[in-house]
């Protein structure tokens, strides 16, 4: 595997749905050029929504309480445009967000290969960052 350069932080529950192949399109009103392996990062604060947090399998309640730290590591492969709320709600099943809601434009960072790795306590950052091999965000 080539050495890993770059986290995604992601708020849980999202981060760990991620992580375990639940949600493959991870939503941000920005796109990204960026393709590769990164780490995944579950943001310091998580999602308030109760509805999010009921799509966690009792399985994966503990780890989806990770917070502050990288959970996984995926492989970014695409990013997709959502111009209409019925493009955004084709893919619900990917991104696993209600279409209500949706604004124009969104973006969808299509994953790949992602696996769990053991929880790593890490400071994070806005957008994409940069990450030591062990795992230590960068300067």
């Amino acid at each position: 595997m080539p050495e890993i350069e770059y986290a995604l932080s992601i708020k849980q529950p999202w981060a760990t749905l991620l992580v375990n192949g639940i949600k493959t399109i991870e939503i941000r009103s920005w796109p990204t050029r960026h393709r590769g392996i990164v780490y995944v990062h579950a943001a310091r604060q998580p999602v308030r929504s109760e509805s999010v947090w009921k799509l966690v399998p009792e399985s994966l309640k503990e780890q989806a309480h990770h917070l502050g730290g990288i959970i996984g590591v995926a492989e970014l492969i695409a990013c997709r445009t959502y111009e209409t709320q019925l493009d955004f709600a084709r893919d619900r099943d990917h991104h696993c967000c209600d279409p209500s809601v949706f604004r124009r434009p969104l973006y969808g960072f299509v994953f790949a290969n992602a696996h769990p790795v053991p929880f790593h306590p890490c400071p994070g950052w806005l957008r994409f960052f940069r990450i030591d091999h062990k795992g230590r965000r960068g300067k």
